[in-house]
C-alpha cells in the first residue's frame, strides 16, 4: 500500500502561495546580486537549480524543516512507464 500525504492531487491555495513565495524570492535573489546592469529574465531550470540548493540546505545541513514544508509536491505517478517485453 502506497502512502500518500493527501488524497488530493492538486495543491492547496496556501501550498501555491508557498511555490510562488520561494520561485518569485530566488528571481529577486538572482537579480539582486547579479553583477550586471541587465535584469535576468526568469529561467524554470535556473531558479530550479537554487530551489534544489536551498532545500538541500535547509531541509539536510539545517535540518530546519521538511522538503514539502519548504516546497510543497505532489508525487506524480508515471503515465509513460516502458513495459518489458
Amino acid at each position: 500500500m502506497k502512502t500518500m500525504i493527501n488524497e488530493n492531487t492538486e495543491l492547496s491555495r496556501k501550498e501555491l502561495d508557498q511555490q510562488d513565495f520561494i520561485d518569485n524570492s530566488i528571481m529577486e535573489l538572482i537579480n539582486t546580486v547579479n553583477p550586471s546592469s541587465e535584469e535576468i529574465k526568469y529561467s524554470g531550470n535556473i531558479v530550479g537549480k537554487i530551489r534544489d540548493t536551498l532545500i538541500e540546505i535547509f531541509t539536510g545541513d539545517l535540518g530546519l524543516c521538511t522538503e514539502q514544508d519548504f516546497y510543497p509536491y505532489r508525487d506524480q505517478p508515471c503515465t509513460n512507464a516502458m513495459k518489458a517485453d
